[in-house]
């Protein structure tokens, strides 16, 4: 019992169950506005080579498209899903210092049995800070990315951290034509010396590597930048005078116009987003984290930390609503036997015996690695009224006779149900998924059950000197007199020859009546997964050539309008390009009510007045809402196939050059 206490804290506990393993990875990233051919030779062709190196990854394969791009790992059939993911993820973390600016990090997923379209983006935010401080946010962000950003992507658990916020800089060169004229140049020759001196970052081939063992692994070549200053660059040297770039232009440092905006609740400034590997134990990393920031906050003493969002708190709200409801389920178990006897010591036996069986269950449940949820929780709660009836059989025949002859009668019905169980084990995937737990919960406890009910029980009913031997008074003897009369004659009709074969057949004509009725109702009432929460999605687009700032401003007017709805919990833009997302929660008490599609109508109707751009929203009624026509995409695809990109990049500039001319 006291390991089992020592247990608890380390339990995985989530609001879901873990999902099977499968054997495909996905890696996905975005860079906005580069071409296809930049993204594949600068980033996809990178994390190819990674993955591909990997032991245990059968097969690579991989898309680049405009802005944004994926690699799909497919793993060998008896490969550690587990292993080759924590590689995966940690050369990702060293290679995305190595991406040109602008790449996303690769958000790695993948590695379990997709029951359902939603699952699988596994890879989830599970804290979000807040940070201000005495400075701009571009300043406030850079700090971020350097103190603190690589400290919390080495915790074990955190797939990586997002800071969003703030406007990047970059160097703008400004030239004179008729300057450069007189020194022979040309703005080509400024750009070619520009590159030439600062090197380039672009892969410039690959090496294929065989070791002992036949594996083949690709590592790419990629050249470095030196980071020098631009101002003393020299360009050409004229009648033994060298020529500067400084001679030739001037400098001025810009801020980027943002292409990525992040709010909460409308308010812009710099958020840290911790996002968790998939399956973790997320109230582990939740605590690693925030002791990590602990430490780190001594670094940073003139920035303050709010927390904004934290999923395991939300998880552990519901974990402590399905513990209050156990506990009153096994009260009133608790309370039946008490009225039933009345009797102090016996309640005590039983109670003591219970809290043995969930002790030593948490042990098992930490050794077999079984994850707390809701459904595995219900197994627990289930599981209480057959270890009771287990341990009053086991107290009242020990107590009352002195041997072990109720064990055998307890085994087999323990073991009965336990079979009964083992059939979830066969059902589709999208129910086994949910009832895996609650399945194993039920077999463990009830095989604890027969140890306690074996060993403990009777030890306790002799310490405690217990004796189930009662005088009856009068009246209870003669209602059990009459009983017994009663049970006495329907057995001697049972066992009768001519009547045994007639009971038999009608009680299998009653089973096979009761199995129709259920098969019939099984497509009907089949077991569907719990209700999500209600989000209400609200999607914004702008036309071919509209930009993040532009869709800002209209977004920003739909977001004004959401901060004077009080029955709105929270609600969260996130802006890339020329699409933006808005998702809308509601306060838990507006939740099963008619204020969400309220509130949907109310959007509606407010988005239907900024022009410009494109509304669509879904998640809360059945059809949603679009006011997009479509019309800025018509069918304009060519698609070539083969195994050498250079050839079939020179086709598509044909094929280009051919259609221009039309």
């Amino acid at each position: 019992m006291i390991i089992g206490v020592a247990l608890i804290p380390r339990l995985d506990i989530s609001n879901k169950p873990r999902p099977r393993q499968g054997s495909t990875l996905y890696v996905n990233f975005w860079w906005n506005g580069a071409s296809a051919k930049v993204i594949e030779q600068n980033v996809t062709s990178r994390i190819e080579g990674v993955c591909s190196s990997i032991k245990g990854v059968e097969n690579v394969s991989s898309e680049s498209h405009y802005g944004h791009g994926n690699v799909k790992v497919e793993l060998k059939k008896n490969a550690s899903i587990s292993s080759v993911k924590f590689e995966i993820a940690s050369q990702l973390r060293q290679l995305k210092d190595k991406f040109p600016k602008g790449v996303s990090y690769p958000q790695l997923s993948g590695g379990e049995v997709i029951t359902s379209k939603s699952e699988k983006d596994q890879i989830k935010n599970i804290l979000t800070y807040v940070v201000t401080g005495p400075m701009p946010d571009s300043e406030i962000a850079d700090n971020m990315r350097q103190k603190l950003e690589q400290r919390l992507e080495k915790l074990e658990g955190v797939n990586h951290v997002n800071v969003q916020g703030g406007v990047g800089k970059y160097l703008q060169i400004s030239y004179d034509a008729k300057t450069l004229s007189l020194y022979g140049l040309t703005a080509s020759d400024l750009e070619t010396a520009i590159r030439a001196y600062m090197g380039n970052n672009d892969i410039i081939g690959d090496v294929m590597h065989t070791d002992r063992y036949g594996d083949k692994s690709r590592i790419s070549l990629f050249l470095h930048e030196k980071g020098t200053s631009l101002e003393s660059m020299p360009i050409k040297t004229i009648d033994d005078k060298i020529v500067f770039l400084n001679n030739l232009a001037t400098f001025e440092t810009k801020e980027y116009e943002p292409n990525n905006y992040f709010r909460i609740n409308g308010q812009s400034t710099v958020y840290v987003s911790v996002y968790a590997e998939e399956n973790v134990n997320i109230v582990n990393v939740v605590n690693r984290v925030e002791d990590e920031l602990e430490e780190a906050k001594s670094e940073l003493k003139e920035f303050h930390f709010r927390k904004e969002y934290d999923r395991a708190e939300e998880e552990m709200t519901d974990f402590y609503t399905l513990i209050t409801r156990s506990a009153m389920a096994l009260a009133i178990l608790l309370l039946f036997v008490y009225v039933s006897r009345r009797n102090v010591k016996y309640l005590s036996i039983v109670f003591l015996t219970l809290l043995v069986n969930i002790l030593i269950g948490v042990i098992c449940y930490y050794v077999f690695d079984i994850r707390l949820h809701p459904f595995s929780m219900a197994g627990i709660t289930v599981s209480f009224g057959l270890i009771i009836d287990s341990t009053i059989v086991m107290v009242d025949h020990y107590s009352y006779h002195h041997d072990y002859k109720a064990f055998w009668g307890i085994l087999g019905a323990m073991l009965t149900t336990i079979g009964s169980l083992i059939i979830i084990f066969w059902l589709p995937e999208w129910l086994k998924n949910d009832l895996y737990d609650f399945s194993c919960m039920i077999i463990i406890n009830l095989a604890v059950a027969i140890f306690v009910s074996a060993v403990f029980a009777p030890a306790l009913v002799c310490s405690l000197k217990y004796q189930s031997r009662q005088i009856g008074n009068v009246k209870n003897f003669r209602i059990a007199h009459g009983w017994n009369v009663f049970y006495r004659k329907y057995v001697n009709v049972a066992q009768h020859r001519i009547w045994r074969w007639p009971m038999i057949a009608c009680i299998i004509g009653l089973f096979i009546f009761s199995l129709l009725g259920f098969v019939d109702n099984i497509n009907s009432n089949a077991y569907k997964p719990k209700d999500k929460e209600l989000i209400l999605h609200i999607r914004a687009s702008m036309p071919i050539g509209g930009t993040a700032t532009e869709l800002n401003s209209k977004v920003k007017e739909l977001e004004a309008f959401l901060s004077k709805i009080k029955e709105i919990k929270s609600y969260e833009t996130i802006i890339r390009g020329g699409m933006g997302y808005v998702k809308v929660r509601f306060k838990p008490e507006y939740m099963h009510t008619s204020i969400p599609y309220f509130v949907e109508n109310k959007v509606i109707s407010k988005v239907i007045t900024i022009g410009g751009a494109d509304w669509s929203t879904y998640g809360i009624s059945q059809k949603g809402f679009s006011n997009s026509l479509n019309l800025q995409y018509r069918s304009n695809r060519i698609q070539i196939a083969g195994y050498d990109y250079d050839k079939l990049y020179r086709y598509a500039e044909d094929i280009y050059r051919e259609m221009s001319n039309n």
